[in-house]
């Protein structure tokens, strides 16, 4: 039995195998009994229609997807991550509206304004770095116990307290304005708890706050008590935590903390092999050299969880390895020995192997990144054009609507700008919105029959125009719509710059499929209406023959 190689369309993932290839088979031998039950032909004859076989390798791809997700939720986890499922991941809801904090905001007025701008953004970002700046001078600088001793390099001594009270007055004003600010810029109030940002900020803010003004005025201005409190030092370190929001204006800096989010799974699976490594050979050398000569060596491996503590620094990290060698040959050659190939497993190969993995991790992760910023320049640049063009407002397009896109040039120049053939685009309107009920002979709904009122004892006669033999054949795509997530699927499948794929492939031959049986639905549909316009020509013959008959009968009778 030949292997099935298909393509899942969402997960991009070509899989094989005698599983698939046994339920293909199944699904064909069961179409092609069915087809041929319906066709009058015998199974048995061997002959699959192409369309049967398209739909029974759909159901194989489909029956394999269900059961690899039934697997991967409830089956044991996999280390190695999928980037094509990743990356069908972010083309789910592709057409869904994405979360921007600035739709709550007030839509008129100077402070939403500021809010919304770049700028400001921006300007806060900067002083969150500024922040983070000052709190590295601080710690450095303004140390109690150092008061009275001159600190090198420091712009500001110990003493200079109202050098540092500005500071942090200064920031506390800032980070107290922003916050106001973009609270006041919600429409409504409640919906400022929805935002987590601004959850976490005010936590922050609220905490500097109380560092700031209240605690002072509390402890009656007695500012170098608040040393003692320890554990509101501490707190002032959440102030750091902020500088996370840089991230979001760096998008490289994104892609390498996903990148070890997503790896940490990986990474937790290397070090329980490492763990287990190091407590195997640690039991060795600690049987091994309890009565060691050297006493280092006897310090060294006292315990197992010295002898573990001694082969990770000197085994996997490489630190004071000569020594640890050099004492293990003097006491043991074989324990030598054994020790090389302790490196040689778990530094140069558990380490080089997680290095691999990392590596491709991140490749993932980058090439999602990747296609996310892809689906997010689409959105941007159609969205807009999508809704003009539903008339309706029902969140899909007909084929009436889509054959306006030529009339819209904001429609044209973002197809443009992303590189999209749209005389291309257009040519496949007949194949988007083609209903499934054309597959179906059409025949019989459009032969001419005579009208009964046509019948006489001589045999059919037909009334009316020639054009009346012809009828006209059924719209096709009237009715069927293509929604939005659908349209943009395929604006990025017809970018120039993607490859084909097996899913492609599929399309094609689906699409040369229902071309050819069209074809051979109008040419069957013509040689009918040719068989009957030759048996309409015999009976005008015929009745043009009878008249002339009848016509000499009646001039030799007159004569």
């Amino acid at each position: 039995m030949p292997v099935v190689c298909l393509r899942d369309s969402e997960t991009g993932e070509l899989e094989g195998g005698a599983e698939k290839g046994f339920a293909a088979a199944t699904a064909l031998r069961h179409s092609a009994s069915g087809g041929s039950r319906a066709s009058g032909r015998s199974p048995a004859s061997g002959e699959v229609p192409e369309e049967h076989r398209l739909d029974a390798a759909e159901e194989a791809a489909r029956a394999r997807k269900l059961r690899r997700q039934s697997f991967q939720d409830n089956g044991p986890s996999n280390m190695f991550i999928d980037s094509d499922a990743m990356r069908a991941k972010v083309h789910e809801n592709i057409a869904g509206k994405e979360y921007n904090v600035t739709d709550l905001y007030h839509e008129t007025g100077v402070i939403q304004a500021i809010a919304k701008s770049s700028k400001f953004g921006s300007l806060t970002l900067v002083v969150i770095t500024l922040n983070a700046c000052w709190m590295g001078l601080d710690a450095e600088c303004n140390n109690s116990n150092d008061e009275g001793r001159y600190i090198p390099n420091c712009p500001a001594q110990v003493s200079d307290v109202a050098f540092w009270i500005t500071g942090e007055n200064m920031f506390c004003m800032l980070f107290t304005l922003e916050l106001l600010i973009r609270f006041l810029a919600f429409a409504s109030k409640c919906s400022a708890l929805r935002d987590g940002w601004f959850k976490f900020d005010s936590v922050l803010v609220a905490l500097f706050i109380v560092e700031t003004w209240i605690l002072p005025v509390a402890l009656s201005g007695n500012v170098d008590s608040l040393d003692n409190l320890a554990p509101l030092r501490m707190l002032r370190l959440l102030r750091l935590t902020r500088m996370v929001r840089l991230l979001r204006s760096v998008p490289e800096l994104v892609t390498l903390v996903k990148g070890m989010a997503v790896a940490s799974h990986a990474v937790l699976y290397t070090l329980l092999l490492l763990v287990m490594i190091l407590y195997i050979f640690s039991i060795i050398f600690k049987c091994q050299l309890e009565s060691a000569e050297d006493p280092r060596l006897r310090t060294y491996f006292s315990s197992v969880f010295r002898a573990m503590w001694t082969l990770f620094l000197a085994g996997v990290l490489l630190d004071n390895t000569a020594t640890i060698g050099e004492l293990l040959m003097v006491q043991n050659m074989g324990l030598a020995t054994m020790f090389l190939f302790f490196i040689l497993v778990s530094s140069l190969m558990v380490y080089n192997m997680l290095i691999g993995v990392l590596c491709t991790v991140v490749a993932a992760v980058a090439s999602t990144e990747k296609e996310k910023a892809l689906v997010t320049y689409v959105k941007s640049k159609l969205m807009t054009v999508l809704d003009q063009l539903d008339e309706d407002k029902n969140g899909t397009i007909s084929r009436e609507e889509f054959d306006q896109l030529v009339d819209i040039p904001e429609a044209i120049t973002a197809l443009g700008e992303l590189g999209v053939d749209i005389p291309n685009l257009m040519s496949l309107a007949d194949f988007l919105f083609e209903e499934d009920a054309s597959d179906e002979p059409i025949i019989a709904s459009t032969m001419v029959k005579p009208r009964p009122s046509d019948l006489d004892d001589r045999g059919p006669s037909f009334s009316g125009s020639p054009a009346g033999l012809i009828s006209p054949d059924k719209t096709e795509g009237e009715g069927k719509t293509m929604t939005f997530s659908d349209f943009l699927e395929m604006v990025i499948r017809l970018r120039p710059e993607n490859q084909p794929a097996v899913a492609n492939i599929v399309e094609l031959r689906k699409l040369l499929l229902k071309g050819h049986k069209k074809a051979n639905a109008r040419l069957e549909l013509i040689d009918t209406r040719q068989t009957d316009l030759t048996r309409m020509t015999q009976i005008v013959r015929t009745q043009i023959d009878d008249a002339l008959d009848l016509s000499h009968r009646f001039t030799r009778n007159a004569v």
